[in-house]
């Protein structure tokens, strides 16, 4: 007597109301889970450990992703343990009942095509897995560029930003589309940063945070007493203004202030 498949009603063998295909599909499923469950818990981690959620600027009455990725990983390895007792009562292999839920799992496929639950089993685990990959799936980093360089034909510079987005080789200008090697972009920043005016506190702070060279601005001021920094203008309200080039060029002169190792 042939059956339905209780999930997508393709017709099966006597015994089977799981079909072959969707047996297939629980497969992948139960093969994903392992590694959908290390990321999330990797991306829960890490943001509790920085203190950031998702969106930024999104939508406040929005749950921040570190709890709704937790509640998603909560409720899979639930749904896991809680379908592989439903399998254990059907199983008169004791030696596996010490097994994990989710090898367990993949290793009694013949039990749970024999059930009638099988199509529910698939169902929810598939749709749970699907909640833990959207909790972590968190937009990509875009970094602001600068003004795009392109001239249009009328001879004015398009208004556009260049943008990258995450870590792509390529920026490129949302108003126009011109792109840009992003490496070549980054290197006209650095250098134009360097020949920026700014505070003392400011380039010491900037300099260490881009572990271009390790001072202190104990040291750096002490140069400025020493006539080794020498500045040349000030702000509105009086405070002296250096670049990063003539820090980095006295720490040079004082071998001190190496390049930071990498990490």
């Amino acid at each position: 007597m042939s059956l339905e498949c209780t999930r997508c009603t393709a017709p099966t063998a006597e015994g089977i109301h799981l079909c072959a295909t969707c047996a297939a599909q629980l497969t992948a499923t139960l093969d994903q889970i392992p590694d959908a469950l290390a990321t999330a818990r990797d991306t829960v981690a890490r943001l509790d450990a920085t203190g950031t959620s998702s969106g930024g600027g999104g939508n406040p009455a929005k749950p921040p992703v570190n709890l709704t990725a937790m509640e998603a990983v909560t409720e899979l390895q639930e749904l896991c343990v809680s379908w592989a007792r439903m399998t254990l009562e059907h199983d008169d292999n004791d030696s596996l009942r010490n097994v994990e839920s989710v090898p367990y799992l993949k290793m009694s496929l013949h039990i749970i095509r024999g059930n009638d639950w099988a199509g529910d089993l698939l169902d929810e685990l598939d749709g749970s897995l699907r909640k833990v990959i959207r909790a972590v799936d968190v937009p990509p980093e875009v970094m602001n560029m600068g003004r795009c360089w392109t001239t249009r034909e009328d001879q004015s510079q398009c208004p556009g930003l260049v943008r990258r987005v995450g870590s792509n080789s390529i920026a490129r200008c949302h108003e126009c589309g011109e792109t840009y090697e992003a490496a070549a972009l980054l290197e006209h920043l650095k250098d134009k940063g360097r020949a920026a005016l700014a505070p003392l506190s400011v380039i010491v702070k900037a300099l260490h945070q881009s572990k271009t060279i390790r001072i202190t601005q104990k040291s750096a001021e002490r140069w400025v007493a020493e006539g080794h920094l020498v500045s040349e203008q000030m702000n509105d309200k009086g405070v002296r203004l250096f670049t990063a080039t003539q820090v980095i060029q006295a720490a040079a002169s004082k071998s001190i202030g190496r390049p930071r190792k990498a990490a």
